[in-house]
């Protein structure tokens, strides 16, 4: 599998004439969209379907129609990080303590940055949250280790849902100053949430309201 570094400079991250939705529920019909490296906003409210859209970039959710790949090569799981929220118990987070979760996501990321990773238990102060087990956790200090070991994973695609939830706002500052950071990095970082976290450098903001029905 090629490496990040390897990549070529005009890859893209791609959806092409996606349909998304449940029941009568519907997200998107026919919609196409490409995004290259960088940091990227998917902005929506309540029940706007970020949480869906990012399930169908992860794989996790089959569209109704068209595909979601990278532009040279088909998606695969090992270019994607992502922890559902609404089911962390799909990527194993759940069981166990997040250190001995923590070192399988080692394991199974090549390019896993250790150090960074002590940096962001540090700078959200987990230093004795990662030996508990995962059910002593509090909703925000579960939330702060999945997107440490997102934003240490090297992997292709990082998806985040819903980042602040739970976070009090010297985490939120942090979080803020780990994403602004990843600017400059070759990867796909994609933030699903309702507003733009007091002016991120955005590399692109993508409404949900406006995708075609």
């Amino acid at each position: 599998m090629p490496s990040l570094l390897d990549s070529p400079s005009s890859r893209q991250l791609q959806v092409q004439g996606l349909q998304l939705g449940h029941g009568a529920w519907q997200l998107c019909r026919d919609w196409s969209h490409a995004w290259t490296p960088g940091l990227h906003l998917l902005c929506g409210g309540d029940g706007a379907g970020k949480s869906s859209l990012l399930r169908a970039l992860a794989g996790a959710q089959p569209p109704r129609a068209g595909t979601v790949g990278w532009s040279d090569r088909a998606l695969m799981p090992g270019d994607v990080f992502w922890v559902d929220p609404r089911f962390p118990q799909q990527q194993g987070a759940t069981t166990g303590t997040p250190l001995q979760w923590a070192v399988q996501q080692a394991r199974a990321c090549p390019r896993w940055d250790a150090a960074q990773w002590q940096v962001h238990i540090a700078q959200w102060q987990l230093q004795a949250d990662v030996a508990k087990p995962w059910h002593a956790l509090s909703t925000g200090t579960a939330r702060k280790l999945w997107m440490a070991a997102a934003l240490s994973s090297g992997a292709d695609l990082v998806l985040i849902d819903e980042p602040v939830a739970g976070l009090d706002r010297p985490s939120i500052a942090y979080l803020r100053q780990a994403l602004a950071q990843r600017v400059q990095g070759a990867q796909w970082v994609l933030v699903a949430h309702f507003d733009d976290l007091q002016g991120l450098p955005w590399d692109s903001v993508l409404d949900l309201e406006d995708l075609p029905q």
